[in-house]
């Protein structure tokens, strides 16, 4: 238990600032109940587990959540105005978008 909020309040402050509001948030808790768990899912955890739970099982879950999120970051770069998006083969300066060739872009590694 923690001291002084419940996880669910944590979780409530967390989403409620812009700095986390991407944060992946899972509870590892001993209460299980339904309630408990839909409280916490629906206030913004990611994922909710309830112990006791397999080393193997939390490893797993933890995993899961991450390649979620890493599938969401592109490898766009941005400098000032220039962004490069090596993935689509695709540079934009300001708002115009400069489409190339693979060979242009295979010289660089992002």
């Amino acid at each position: 238990m923690m001291p002084k909020k419940t996880g669910v309040q944590v979780c409530q402050v967390l989403r409620g600032q812009t700095a986390f509001k991407d944060t992946l948030i899972m509870f590892l808790t001993a209460l299980n109940d339904e309630v408990t768990q839909v409280r916490g899912l629906e206030t913004g955890a990611d994922d909710y587990v309830s112990k006791p739970v397999s080393p193997k099982v939390l490893l797993s879950r933890v995993a899961a959540l991450l390649r979620r999120v890493q599938k969401d970051h592109s490898k766009a770069v941005k400098v000032g105005n220039i962004s490069i998006d090596p993935e689509k083969f695709l540079v934009q300066i300001e708002d115009k978008e400069i489409v190339l060739a693979k060979k242009n872009l295979n010289c660089c590694t992002f």
